[in-house]
Parts: C-alpha cells; sequence; structure tokens
C-alpha cells in the first residue's frame, strides 16, 4: 500500500503541475512550475523519495556493467559485506575496474564517501565471494579511504548501513538481521570454504568497528523503517502557485507532496500558503500552515521554517 501512496504522489504532483500550471496560471507562470517539478523531481537534486517502506535517504545510480556479467537469475536469501581493499578507490573507480578486468569478479553495489552505485540486477547472481555465496547473497564492496581518514568511513558507513537496510527489509522482505542473512567475506569464507579473504573485518577494526556492529545498525535502520513506514510528512501546496515552494520544503524535510484524498490519521501535514489560520481537512497527526501575505512572503516563510529546522 505504500508504494502505491508513492506512486499516486507522483502522478498527482505530475498532473498538477502539466494541468492546472498552464490553466490557473498562466503560460509563463505555468512553465515556471513545470521547470520547478521537474528540477526537484530529479535524483540529484531532491535525493528524498518514499519507496516501499522505506525513505529513499540516498541516490543508488544506476551503473551496469556490460561485459563482466553472469546473465544468471537467482534467489538472494541475504546481504554480503565487503572492503575494495584498493586504498582511495571510489566507488566508479570499483564499478569501471569489475568492467575492464580479465577476472571474473564483481559485486552488486559500490559505496564509497559520496555515492552508491549499482553494477548488477538483484536477480542476477554476481561473481563476488565463491560458488557458494555468490548464488545466495547480494554483494556490496565498500570504499576504503587512501589513507585513515574518519570522516569518509563514518559516511560509507552510513551509507553502508542505509543499503542493507534497504535491501533486507524492501528487496528481500527480511526484518529481521542475524548471521545467516547479513554477513561477511569471512564468513563466508569459513563457512563455505570457497575462498580465504578476511574482509571486511581488518578494515572495520580500524576504525574500532566489527561486523557485529553492522549488523546491530542495521537492525537499528529497519527497526525505524517499520516503525514509522505508516507515518509520512506530507507538504500540500495550497494553490497552484504554492507548487514550487511546496517542492521545495518537501526537499528540504524528507516530505511528500500530495492532496488531502492521500492524507491518513497518522501523517504530519504541511500546508504551503492560503489562510494562516486554515484547518485541517481531515484527520491527521499534525498540521502546520506555512503561508505569507502574498506569493513572496509565503516563499520566504518556507525558507525560514527550513532553516529553523536545521
Amino acid at each position: 500500500m505504500e508504494q502505491s501512496r508513492s506512486t499516486r504522489c507522483e502522478v498527482h504532483t505530475k498532473l498538477t503541475s502539466l494541468l492546472s500550471g498552464f490553466a490557473g496560471a498562466g503560460i509563463s507562470s505555468g512553465i515556471v512550475i513545470l521547470w520547478k517539478y521537474y528540477y526537484w523531481a530529479r535524483p540529484e537534486n531532491n535525493r528524498i523519495k518514499i519507496r516501499g517502506g522505506i525513505e529513499m535517504g540516498y541516490n543508488i545510480i544506476q551503473d551496469p556493467l556490460v561485459n563482466r556479467r553472469s546473465k544468471e537469475k537467482f534467489k538472494p536469501i541475504g546481504v554480503l559485506v565487503h572492503e575494495t581493499a584498493m586504498p582511495g578507490a571510489t566507488a566508479k573507480n570499483i564499478r569501471d575496474y569489475f568492467e575492464r578486468t580479465e577476472r571474473e569478479v564483481m559485486s552488486h553495489f559500490s559505496v564509497d564517501w559520496g555515492s552508491i552505485i549499482q553494477m548488477v540486477p538483484t536477480d542476477e547472481i554476481a561473481w563476488h565471494a565463491g560458488w557458494t555465496a555468490n548464488h545466495r547473497y547480494l554483494g556490496v564492496e565498500l570504499c576504503r579511504p587512501y589513507e585513515r581518514d574518519p570522516q569518509k568511513f563514518n559516511e560509507v558507513w552510513e551509507k553502508g548501513v542505509w543499503l542493507f537496510a534497504y535491501l533486507l527489509a524492501d528487496v528481500l522482505k527480511i526484518n529481521k538481521v542475524t548471521e545467516d542473512n547479513l554477513i561477511s567475506h569471512y564468513d563466508a569464507a569459513v563457512r563455505f570454504k570457497d575462498t580465504t579473504h578476511t574482509d571486511p573485518i581488518g578494515y572495520f577494526k580500524e576504525y574500532g568497528k566489527t561486523v557485529g556492529d553492522f549488523r546491530r545498525d542495521v537492525q537499528n535502520q529497519i527497526n525505524n523503517i517499520n516503525g514509522g513506514k505508516n507515518r509520512m510528512s506530507i507538504v500540500i501546496p495550497y494553490s497552484v502557485p504554492d507548487i514550487g515552494a511546496a517542492q521545495v520544503l518537501a526537499s528540504n524535510i524528507k516530505a511528500a507532496v500530495l492532496d488531502w484524498a492521500l492524507v491518513s490519521a497518522e501523517d504530519d501535514v504541511y500546508q504551503v500558503g492560503g489562510p494562516r489560520n486554515s484547518k485541517p481537512q481531515k484527520p491527521c497527526k499534525s498540521f502546520k500552515v506555512i503561508s505569507g501575505s502574498n506569493r513572496l512572503e509565503t516563499v520566504e516563510e518556507v525558507c525560514k521554517f527550513i532553516r529553523q529546522s536545521k
């Protein structure tokens, strides 16, 4: 049901921009509204989307391998964490290495301090941890900074935790993290005897972390997802000219732009524009009006609210 709300969110916003923009605001204003919609809908400008039960806090860049693919379908039972062992190599560097190497090696994802790249579909085998693990687990490479860099490591860790939670909870429909569905390359080597790798044990240890810590953080992320999956933050533009400001607000507070028809009693609702004494049109968890006496003042009020929310 959450995914259908996401789809309706996108359709509603697009139709409002396309149909109401030109009719209600004139040709020039309509063009501005369309530009604002497509600008904030682009992943690089608005990275927050609602997908299934998980908040999409990071972009997953689709950059599939062309030459180095198994093309063999499978149903993974979990996710396996790797370390690249290539200090300074970015997620893109790892992807390009897999593309050009003569070795039969690849992973599904690579994660660095700035991006997440998907190279292989989640229903296709990748060669990353030996025959047995390859046929059971998705593989994720966590990049290593060139030199010791706690800030970059923390960014990789946070993105990795988020990605594993997403893959387990949303893709594989697994909500309980165990030593069987989230394993390291070292775990696979010990259990299946197909390789002798020990990653990412040493990498994590360098920063005072363990695979157990990683599992715990992934479980906490999944718990947060499940605890809030029926509750959304929703921004509702009062009128067509308020759509641009509503999109800006939504992108900053991790909200969806919807209309009242899609609001539930568990949602937090922000109305952009309209009378400041407006009342909610249906029951909701909370309701706040962000508005000014004219369009410019409304934009200023939105900016002020965003600054205060940081």
